[in-house]
């Protein structure tokens, strides 16, 4: 097996913009950083035959993803990216209108694809008079981040 370094610009991530029965998955433009976790959480699970050392189980997982896009626009419509404006709204939802149904794999079809429901935080970075807007957009999973087949495998 030839080894070679993955490129972190690796991901695509992807918005549904339609529905769970009809799903309408639209490309999340202006990516500049992506940083999928899964965080465990563990109970202390020693006991006397651990002869002193310790032992943890994994009780529970949570899952987020942490992004920074460029805010992207269409200045002859005079409007932003629509997958922007769908995050941004569902930043300031409630109940099931604050979750957004989102999908990430690698763009070159590797075997690396996960598909979930997530809430949304959106904050406009700070910036000066020669920056480009830019977003910190977090995603807290709600519920499972499942694995899927990457939709480029193969192509």
């Amino acid at each position: 097996m030839a080894d070679e370094t993955a490129l972190a610009r690796r991901y695509r991530m992807e918005i549904n913009t339609g529905t769970e029965a009809t799903p309408a998955w639209t490309l999340c433009p202006g990516v500049q950083e992506f940083t999928p976790k899964v965080d465990p959480t563990t109970q202390d699970d020693s006991d006397y035959e651990a002869k002193g050392w310790k032992k943890n189980t994994v009780t529970a997982l949570a899952w987020s993803v942490e992004a920074k896009l460029l805010h992207k626009y269409d200045p002859a419509a005079k409007v932003f990216n629509p997958v922007h404006e769908k995050l941004k709204k569902t930043a300031k939802s409630f109940g099931s209108a604050a979750l957004v149904h989102l999908r990430y794999f690698d763009r070159n079809g590797a075997p690396d694809a996960h598909e979930g429901m997530a809430t949304v935080k959106w904050e406009p970075d700070g910036s000066n008079d020669e920056d480009l807007e830019s977003i910190n957009l977090t995603l807290t999973g709600s519920g499972e981040l499942e694995e899927i087949t990457n939709p480029l495998a193969g192509a």
